[in-house]
């Protein structure tokens, strides 16, 4: 698996850039939590070694069970599996020295990073799904915002 970065972190916004290592971080969390559930925690004492392409097929398959259990289905719209499913192809990764959960990962990160609000779990530690607005709509919502808050402006002198 390919893990060279393709370009400079400094070329992406610094907020897309937190937010990428603030899920990174609880992805991380969510499969030692799962691991220690079923049984195969590790410890200093005792470490385990696991392929790199299950912990990230499960991180991305355990996303979408986060995802499921907020009600938050539109994976499914975009063609991912529902988690359950994810969870249990992870596992039978275990055992294809070939399979590449890429693909699963990618579409995981994409869709957080198109249908969630960056900044979401910093702020208000929760998912904040953002709806799929046409432009018109975006327009719409915009102006009704700008005029319920016409009375918050100070007019500037001399404009």
């Amino acid at each position: 698996m390919d893990t060279e970065p393709t370009s400079s972190l400094s070329a992406f916004p610094t907020e897309l850039v937190n937010a990428v290592t603030t899920d990174a971080a609880r992805d991380a969390d969510a499969v030692g939590l799962f691991l220690h559930e079923i049984g195969l925690a590790a410890s200093p004492e005792q470490p385990r070694q696991l392929p790199l392409r299950f912990l990230l097929h499960l991180a991305a398959a355990l996303r979408l069970l986060a995802w499921e259990t907020q009600g938050f289905c539109f994976h499914h719209a975009a063609g991912l599996p529902p988690a359950r499913q994810a969870i249990h192809e992870a596992f039978r990764t275990l055992h294809d020295p070939d399979a590449n959960p890429r693909e699963l990962c990618i579409s995981v990160l994409r869709l957080t990073l198109e249908r969630f609000a960056w900044n979401g779990p910093r702020d208000l530690n929760a998912d904040i799904a953002l709806d799929d607005l046409s432009d018109e709509a975006a327009l719409d919502v915009l102006a009704e915002f700008l005029w319920a808050c016409r009375h918050l402006a100070t007019p500037k002198e001399n404009c």
